[in-house]
């Protein structure tokens, strides 16, 4: 004890001596307690609030504040210290030396007086004191002696005192007030103290939480998004995936980190993301490329786009990327070209067909023109009845041939449309290859050629469009008759059939021996306004049309018409007509 009161009164013995504090902890001068009731009890609602808004009451006890009422204890040499908190009713304790108390009722209390007095409120033999001498604690507990300094918030209104209690009358030194003032003012620092590390604390919590919230919305973006993202280290190993990305390799996400895309992707997407990672670590920015990956015998294409992760100094640490899925947008860019194509090749057809038909159609019209001109105007002189009626045939024949032609283009036309009626009826085909073969006759006859019905007599009817069967079997059998030489065969056949590939039904063969089509052109051949140069136009009438009229019709009545053929060989084609469509006899 006295080397404490000698350094006390070496630093001064100045009652309001205070230890050094921070600028954010050390207690504002309070305001002297009012004389006006009014501002008396504005004074008081200040106090509570600064009081409450410490949230020092009712706490756990803390070492700090026992440490700071044991060294009062000591330096005061009293038995007993208390660091109390005046509440509206009451007294908390917030520590207690030498004693187990923890709350006491405020009312005409040691303390209700003391935070209302100026500087330290010191009371040397309260049962001499007119205010404390028939209380409780002086009466029955013995308490002589009391001396308290104020425990101030900041902003300097009172809080409670730092208080020490004796059983027996005295006086503190100057030395004593002082280090108890000073002390209480440590209480207050304490309190301050505590103020600023909650706040903290709820600065931290609540940054925490928004931080967390950040991080589960990103995460949620991340997870969610309907495209590929991924986060790979400078060596290409995974370092965080979506679901996204999950769903697309097929892979769960500890499947794929610490991997190299390499190590599980077999396609060549594989490769080409390697490859556009190391160009945009040479690049060091973001880079996009469309890359093909093989899913399911299929392709899915994505736009894929990689880019640096720089730290705080702008390294670069990781890759980025992400992958939007445009599989539609290329498969329709693919439709759009191959219909372009198809629209041109149409176009080209087209003009090639007119080109064609205005040559079919020139040639009967012109014999037309110049026969019927040779009769009405006696170009030639009188004319010999022989000779008359040989102009007539020519002329019949050109208007029949040019009549033919334009009965092909309209029966396409309506194929095409859909506008094509079948009247069916129970056909006979061994009479419809009678007739046919009748009507090519003469045609046949002239170049020499032997025309074969080798269709049985045993044959069922079928249910199908007589005159569509007829037009098929006479475009197909004029065909053969057009395009094989002198001396050759045409032959045709007929029979049930019940084949895997073609299926149960009715067969109709026409076989010729003639100079045959390459295997190339035989597709050009079944499309409308297609011809085959070398084969079906140079030397020979007709528009082209017959054979794509032939596949229209028998398609229509549910068959099927295929065409086999060999280059100097000969033509075979073949119509098939479903067991639906036979009729027992």
């Amino acid at each position: 004890m006295d080397v404490l009161e000698s350094s006390l009164e070496r630093d001064g013995k100045r009652s309001d001596a205070q230890l050094p504090m921070a600028d954010h902890t050390r207690p504002r001068q309070s305001d002297a307690y009012p004389d006006d009731p009014q501002q008396a009890l504005l004074w008081e609602e200040r106090r509570l609030a600064a009081l409450y808004d410490s949230g020092i009451l009712d706490t756990e006890t803390e070492q700090n504040f026992d440490d700071i009422t044991a060294l009062a204890a000591q330096i005061c040499d009293t038995p007993l210290s208390l660091v109390s908190f005046v509440d509206r009713e009451r007294l908390w304790f917030k520590s207690c030396f030498g004693g187990d108390l923890k709350e006491y009722p405020r009312q005409r209390s040691f303390c209700d007086y003391a935070i209302r007095a100026p500087g330290v409120f010191e009371v040397q033999d309260l049962a001499l004191d007119a205010r404390f001498q028939r209380q409780q604690l002086v009466t029955e507990f013995g308490f002589r002696f009391y001396a308290s300094a104020q425990i101030k918030s900041c902003g300097g209104e009172i809080l409670g005192t730092l208080t020490v209690i004796d059983n027996r009358p005295r006086a503190l030194t100057d030395p004593q007030r002082a280090a108890l003032v000073m002390l209480a003012d440590q209480c207050a620092g304490q309190i301050a103290l505590r103020r600023l590390l909650r706040e903290r604390d709820l600065e931290i919590s609540t940054r925490t939480q928004a931080l967390r919230a950040t991080e589960a919305r990103l995460q949620a973006f991340m997870q969610h998004a309907p495209i590929t993202m991924s986060v790979k280290d400078l060596d290409g190993r995974y370092l965080m995936v979506n679901r996204a990305s999950e769903r697309f390799y097929g892979l769960p996400a500890n499947e794929i980190l610490g991997r190299r895309i390499t190590d599980f992707e077999r396609s060549t997407g594989g490769e080409a993301i390697t490859r556009l990672e190391a160009d945009m670590r040479v690049a060091d920015t973001s880079l996009m490329r469309e890359i093909c990956y093989q899913r399911d015998g299929g392709k899915r294409w994505y736009r894929d786009i990689k880019f640096p992760i720089p730290d705080e100094e702008g390294v670069t640490v990781a890759i980025g990327g992400i992958g939007v899925e445009i599989t539609a947008a290329m498969l329709a860019q693919e439709e759009l070209i191959e219909a372009k194509e198809h629209a041109e090749a149409a176009n080209q057809a087209k003009s090639q067909f007119l080109a064609n038909m205005s040559h079919e159609l020139r040639t009967p019209l012109n014999a037309i023109l110049g026969f019927s001109e040779i009769l009405s105007r006696d170009a030639l002189g009188p004319i010999a009845a022989d000779q008359t009626r040989a102009y007539a045939a020519d002329i019949h024949e050109s208007g029949r041939l040019l009549m033919k032609i334009i009965n092909d283009i309209l029966d396409l036309s309506k194929i095409e449309a859909g506008r094509m009626i079948l009247s069916e009826a129970p056909c006979d085909l061994l009479a419809i290859t009678r007739s046919t073969l009748n009507l090519v006759g003469n045609a046949a006859q002239t170049k020499n050629l032997k025309l074969v019905n080798a269709v049985p007599d045993t044959l069922p009817l079928v249910r199908a469009d007589e005159r569509a069967l007829t037009q098929i079997l006479l475009n197909l059998v004029n065909n053969a008759v057009k395009f094989t030489l002198p001396g050759g065969e045409i032959k045709v056949e007929a029979g049930l059939v019940n084949q895997g590939e073609i299926g149960e039904g009715i067969v109709i063969a026409v076989s010729d021996t003639g100079i045959g089509i390459a295997s190339d052109d035989i597709p050009l051949v079944f499309t409308a306004f297609g011809q085959v140069e070398d084969a079906f136009v140079r030397g020979h009438e007709g528009a082209g049309l017959g054979l794509p009229i032939a596949r229209a019709l028998t398609e229509a009545q549910g068959g099927k018409l295929d065409l086999h053929s060999r280059v100097g060989v000969g033509t075979r084609v073949t119509l098939w007509l479903p067991k639906e469509r036979i009729i027992d006899r």
